[in-house]
């Protein structure tokens, strides 16, 4: 595409905004989104996996400062009361065992 630098910017975008290829690719795009084929952003993607650790790191200290404050042993953490959490605390998954929160 052969631009002419005596138009002035607007032009151009005006020319572009009107040619058949910015409808097509526009079009696609709309498409692309209500079949909901479009991709993630990177940024979106980062953005969900940064709430999914702090939620997790939340929930561990969590968990430990309850079991401090409450005067229960570090090793009930891997016992009954670690297997709920784990269970019922979809961030928990990750939680370290009893031996290594004592680390």
């Amino acid at each position: 595409m052969v631009t002419d630098p005596a138009k002035k910017p607007y032009d151009r975008i005006r020319e572009h905004l009107m040619s058949s290829r910015h409808k097509k690719f526009k079009t696609d795009s709309k498409e692309a989104e209500t079949a909901g084929t479009s991709q993630q952003t990177l940024f979106d993607m980062s953005c969900r996996q940064r709430a999914k650790e702090t939620e997790a790191y939340c929930v561990i200290h969590d968990f430990v400062r309850a079991l401090a404050y409450s005067g229960i042993s570090m090793h009930q953490a891997d016992g009954p009361l670690g297997d709920f959490a784990r269970k019922y605390c979809k961030a928990a998954k990750t939680m370290p065992t009893g031996q290594r929160l004592r680390l």
